[in-house]
């Protein structure tokens, strides 16, 4: 499977289970909400492929980010924390772009009337 927007190609038959599921979710912020549920296991793998979906999350424009979210939240409802969903090994400067953009864009969904 191939993403428009550089996602993981994650093929092959001794892929770990993880890697089909993440290669079926199609938005970044998504794949970074999974990446984040599975962080009690312990595969250096999911921490690796953790900080890359992460890193491509903050390489998208605002409005790509916003349009994202948006899919996102089209089909969850459940009640999300993304300040836990940045990885152990993030840099202090990409935690700090990662939480100064997630108000932004949370306080641009709150003002489309975006419930989440």
């Amino acid at each position: 499977m191939v993403y428009p927007d550089g996602g993981p190609q994650l093929d092959g038959p001794l892929a770990p289970p993880w890697k089909a599921v993440l290669a079926e979710i199609p938005s970044t912020f998504a794949r970074l909400v999974y990446l984040h549920s599975l962080e009690e296991q312990p595969d250096r793998m999911i921490g690796h492929t953790h900080q890359q979906v992460f890193s491509q999350w903050l390489g998208l424009g605002l409005s790509e980010q916003i349009r994202d979210l948006r899919d996102y939240f089209e089909v969850s409802r459940t009640g999300l924390d993304y300040r836990r969903l940045v990885p152990s090994n993030a840099r202090a400067l990409e935690r700090e772009l990662f939480m100064t953009d997630m108000e932004t864009l949370f306080g641009l969904l709150r003002l489309e009337g975006v419930t989440f």
